[in-house]
């Protein structure tokens, strides 16, 4: 008796529509342009470039799995999970309300300026 007479298996093969596959092709691109984030110069375009991949994966994984808006949504949700946490491990790229979460403490500075070259004169000595 093999599992398909039995009934705990069915003979019939599901193939993925191609919309599921043309979606979910457009989520992996969007992945990969998270992976290329840190090839930009600022740590601020490092954060829009990985926040925005990370976005465009999710909806177009949702998009994906449509009617089943549940399953979509799910699957979506999962992976914006997936994507924080490895932001959080991994990098100082969540910043909400001007102070980053990073599980690093050197991935938890402030931001450097953009003219950390210069020292800027403090509140004190300009008063005086």
């Amino acid at each position: 008796m093999t599992l398909v007479s039995a009934g705990i298996i069915t003979d019939r093969v599901v193939h993925a529509s191609v919309h599921v596959k043309v979606f979910f092709a457009l989520a992996g691109v969007c992945l990969a342009v998270t992976v290329l984030s840190s090839l930009a110069k600022s740590i601020e375009a490092q954060r829009r470039i990985y926040w925005g991949g990370t976005a465009g994966a999710a909806l177009f994984t949702f998009i994906g799995l449509l009617p089943d808006w549940t399953g979509g949504l799910g699957l979506a949700a999962a992976g914006l999970f997936a994507m924080a946490l490895a932001a959080y491990f991994t990098s100082s790229y969540i910043k909400i309300a001007g102070k980053i979460y990073a599980f690093h403490t050197r991935d938890g500075q402030p931001d450097r300026a953009a003219s950390a070259g210069r020292l800027r004169p403090s509140r004190r000595s300009l008063r005086e």
